[in-house]
């Protein structure tokens, strides 16, 4: 399995990963579109040039699905709403008889999959990625675009590294097919959901992200019910944003990535491998912000007395000292290549592998 580090947005991080010998790493095409492709091209070359396999994110849900893009395009005030989405946010603002250009709103978010695809396309012919995610937005324009646009990743040549997304806790669109309308949940009993991951698991696609926001029972429903078509096609399931121990050990995933390593880096939280336990420690956690001065001392001197020699080794020092947010973050980040060498090395549940790969590692 692959524990893959999603790249926080200043993209200078990704500079120092092969220092901190960072083996997978996700990188968003949301930041990668804001420098040129010139740029673009050196970080992910560097990082390919390091070894590393790289995930292309699109980035897109965070932007297309927060309420706060919605309001602003639907309604031309930059109101944040956190209550609906927005589907429900447009009928709701057209019966109000307000301004509603949901048009202009979704033909934004086509410009945006197009610029991608083609982005993707480039890239691709440099040999700069590994797997490229599809814009999963589902929820938002429902199932009869995605497919359209995944025709239109097959069409650009791009499937066999498409990373398509399964919402099992209910992001299906169901108004007339998939073309808009509220949300349901998952059920066995709902034919249109069951058809949409039939499609997933039939061998078109390599590649089937699930949802973060999906719990520990729907991951045993998926694997109960599509088990066999997933091994027969060695379809390879990512988990969104998931570093939770026990879902990561009880299923058997191709890839999981997190930001963690990275998140807790601005609070003054230190990561260590611990090799007895195969997983990881925090080292440093100030009980409250205010306190965390007080309490830094006794910590950082108990640090040094143990891990001092790795973190001079890797030219940290003097940001460790201070806690110094870069500093830790890259340390977290060499803690978690650890990890993630850990678990490349647990190939017993690797269904994907051919008897000749399993040979020849």
């Amino acid at each position: 399995m692959r524990l893959v580090l999603a790249c926080p947005p200043e993209l200078k991080m990704l500079e120092q990963f092969g220092r901190m010998k960072v083996r997978s790493v996700l990188v968003s095409y949301w930041y990668l579109q804001h420098v040129s492709q010139e740029r673009g091209e050196a970080l992910l070359r560097s990082l390919k040039d390091q070894g590393c396999w790289i995930l292309i994110d699109s980035g897109a849900f965070s932007i297309f699905g927060s309420a706060s893009w919605w309001e602003m395009r639907l309604t031309g005030k930059p109101k944040v709403r956190t209550d609906k989405y927005a589907l429900e946010a447009m009928e709701e603002r057209k019966a109000e008889g307000l301004h509603c250009d949901a048009e202009r709103a979704f033909g934004e978010i086509d410009d945006y999959v197009k610029k991608y695809i083609k982005w993707a396309q480039h890239m691709k012919a440099q040999g700069l990625y590994d797997v490229v995610a599809e814009v999963d937005v589902d929820p938002i324009v429902g199932m009869k675009q995605v497919d359209s646009w995944r025709d239109e990743w097959e069409a650009a040549g791009l499937l066999e590294e498409l990373l398509v997304t399964l919402h099992p806790r209910g992001h299906w669109n169901l108004a007339g097919g998939g073309g808009g309308g509220s949300e349901a949940p998952f059920s066995m009993k709902n034919a249109m959901q069951v058809s949409d991951v039939d499609h997933m698991y039939s061998g078109r696609f390599n590649f089937v992200g699930c949802s973060s926001g999906s719990d520990e029972s729907t991951y045993r429903m998926i694997y109960s019910k599509w088990g066999t078509p997933m091994r027969k096609n060695r379809v390879r399931m990512h988990g969104w944003a998931m570093t939770n121990y026990h879902q990561m050990e009880t299923q058997p995933w191709y890839s999981v990535d997190s930001s963690s390593w990275a998140g807790f880096g601005r609070w003054g939280i230190l990561y260590k491998w611990n090799e007895e336990r195969q997983f990881i420690d925090q080292i440093i956690v100030p009980e409250t912000i205010q306190k965390r001065e007080q309490k830094n001392a006794w910590r950082i001197k108990q640090f040094r007395e143990h891990h001092w020699d790795e973190v001079e080794e890797l030219g940290l020092a003097e940001g460790i000292a201070t806690l110094d947010n870069r500093a830790v973050e890259l340390w977290n980040a060499s803690q978690w290549a650890k990890w993630q060498l850990a678990y490349e090395g647990k190939t017993r549940d690797a269904y994907w592998l051919t008897d000749e790969e399993r040979r020849g590692m």
